[in-house]
């Protein structure tokens, strides 16, 4: 075994020897018969003495790594093109790979990949190869600023944000320059497309899996026997099955396909690793492993999760749309309960991913990506059930009570709950930074929603989605407002403080921060039905029976009113606050001479 080894080391060797000769030819050929080329770059020197010296080679690398590359490009430093010799280095201390790789770290992103080598010249005269191969990216920038702090008025040398690069092909200029538009477009339009190739091939082995399985399982069934409706396929084919599903009303193949999409949104995670408490690469080798690790969750986020929860989301809304069987849209629900509680398990995301707030939703990677995907399904869902009016799906959706998510450190020590529609998940725990302002809820819900047409489809238009949400918020705050609101409706506050100690039913609502415009006819709907004694939206809309009773039995009119008084006060102090004026829209009638008649009485 031992002469193997060495058999093997000495193959190695012989081959980097080798490999390292042709490439000491190759240099000395082409600076010979050819000169400065566009695949060779020659320095005569390069200290690194200065911070103006060692920005100028981050800038040579950087701009042979960005620039388009088929094969291998070479910078090689001990090189005078004009004279077409080696004329050597005298400090190829400061050369070593790991320095000049701490240095590219220091200041790009990502660091490019380099080798560099240390080589003869047939006259025995010290070089520096530094071999530039394709990079997985070229979208390789200056990660910080930096300056020549010893002139009297300091040069930027460096901006943060620059691409430097070259001219593509072998016929121009072999200068560098800073990227104009159309190499960014270039860059972008090559990283795009390999994206997609990456994630269409990903995609397509997953679902091709699935389809063999369900395939396979249809030709050993007996005849009449059931078979799984695939989640798989185009969003015509899953459409089609779940209006047969509908028609058929089979709670069996109902069951399978809830089982199915359950498997992709809960048990797939242990694909990765996900639930794994111990994971010893996070922790022994965070510079290489994380970052491989964070690119595994977002693959699998991007092709096994979303796709799934858009399929249960599309599942729910057909329900509600055709106006199937409550019980079904219950179990749709309850299934993003269940993912909603998956967040808290996912302790391989916790220790790959910190906290704090990421600029855009497709950033989001920490353990709370699937708590936050589950309450926006949630919002989504129920912004329907309103469009549609039908108020019957309504409580299905409120009664699902959760923890907080985001890892409460006093989740053991105090049994609160609140319902999940409140979106109980708190801030700083890897979400997007939109959600930190009034407005962010409905605009992450109406961008998540705005990129699926299976699901806009359901709302006709961007815009009608948004008045959904708005609306949506307006009945959770309302369902908020006579839980808590002890001073303007005491007896639906005390009604569900006597029943419902353990439940928290503080809501922090995002209609505040747009034009109670869209909210303006369900408000109507709501009050007329008080006038008239009827609680036919009310009746199904209020939490649950007991809570409805306790308003019908006080004041409703007055304790409505109220809450309009309430929610327009709310959005004048947001308004006055940011520095700008409130709407000028006001309530339609008769809410709007009646709540001057509130205003006036105090």
């Amino acid at each position: 075994m031992a002469q193997e080894e060495k058999l093997g080391d000495s193959s190695v060797g012989q081959k980097l020897a080798a490999r390292a000769e042709s490439y000491r030819d190759s240099v000395e050929r082409v600076l010979r018969e050819v000169g400065e080329h566009p695949l060779y770059e020659f320095k005569r020197s390069c200290p690194l003495g200065g911070a103006e010296q060692r920005t100028e080679l981050v800038k040579d690398i950087q701009s042979i790594a960005t620039s388009h590359i088929e094969t291998e490009k070479y910078l090689v430093i001990g090189a005078d093109a004009t004279q077409r010799r080696i004329v050597g280095v005298d400090n190829s201390g400061e050369l070593d790979e790991a320095a000049i790789r701490q240095l590219l770290s220091k200041h790009l992103e990502p660091a490019p990949e380099v080798e560099i080598m240390h080589l003869r010249s047939a006259e025995g005269l010290q070089f520096v190869l530094v071999v530039i191969p394709r990079q997985k990216t070229r979208r390789i920038v200056a990660r910080v600023t930096v300056e020549n702090a010893t002139e009297l008025k300091p040069r930027i040398l460096l901006r943060q944000g620059d691409i430097w690069t070259k001219s593509a092909g072998l016929v121009g200029s072999t200068a560098k320059r800073l990227a104009t538009a159309q190499d960014l477009d270039e860059i972008h339009a090559e990283w795009i497309e390999r994206e997609v190739e990456t994630r269409t091939r990903l995609r397509t082995a997953h679902l091709l899996e699935g389809r063999v399985a369900e395939e396979r399982a249809r030709l050993l069934a007996a005849p009449g026997a059931l078979s799984p409706i695939p989640f798989g396929g185009t969003d015509d084919d899953y459409i089609a099955n779940i209006e047969h599903l509908l028609l058929s009303r089979d709670d069996r193949r109902l069951r399978l396909l809830l089982e199915g999409l359950r498997d992709e949104l809960v048990e797939s995670w242990h694909r990765i690793d996900g639930y794994r408490r111990e994971k010893p690469e996070l922790l022994n080798q965070p510079s290489s492993f994380i970052p491989a690790f964070l690119n595994t969750i977002k693959e699998h986020k991007e092709n096994i999760f979303l796709p799934a929860l858009q399929r249960l989301t599309v599942l729910g809304l057909y329900v509600v749309k055709n106006q199937g069987p409550v019980e079904w849209f219950r179990q749709v629900v309850e299934l993003l309960k269940e993912v909603y509680g998956t967040s808290e398990d996912l302790e391989a995301l916790k220790l790959a991913t910190g906290v704090g707030r990421v600029e855009r939703l497709d950033q989001h990677l920490s353990h709370t990506l699937v708590a936050l995907e589950a309450l926006v399904r949630v919002h989504i869902l129920g912004s329907y059930i309103v469009r549609r009016r039908h108020w019957e799906f309504f409580r299905s959706v409120f009664s699902i009570y959760v923890p907080e998510s985001g890892g409460n450190q006093w989740k053991d020590v105090v049994d609160v709950v609140h319902p999940m529609a409140f979106w109980p998940l708190p801030a700083g725990r890897g979400e997007p930074r939109s959600l930190a302002y009034r407005a962010g809820r409905i605009n992450v819900c109406a961008e998540r929603a705005g990129q699926d047409s299976a699901t806009l489809a359901f709302f006709g238009s961007e815009q009608s989605l948004r008045d959904a949400l708005c609306e949506w918020e307006f009945c959770l705050e309302f369902n908020s407002f006579l839980a808590v609101s002890e001073q303007d409706s005491p007896q639906t506050a005390q009604s569900v403080k006597t029943r419902c100690g353990n439940i928290d039913f503080g809501f922090w609502p995002s209609v505040v921060a747009f034009s109670y415009e869209p909210v303006g006819k369900l408000a109507r709907e709501m009050y007329l039905e008080i006038l008239s004694g009827k609680s036919t939206i009310l009746g199904r809309l209020i939490f649950d029976d007991q809570t409805a009773q306790a308003f019908s039995s006080a004041n409703p009119q007055d304790v409505f009113l109220r809450f309009l008084k309430g929610l327009s006060e709310v959005q004048a102090g947001l308004f006055l606050e940011l520095g700008k004026f409130p709407s000028w829209w006001s309530w339609p009638e008769p809410i709007g001479s009646n709540l001057k008649v509130l205003k006036k009485r105090g």
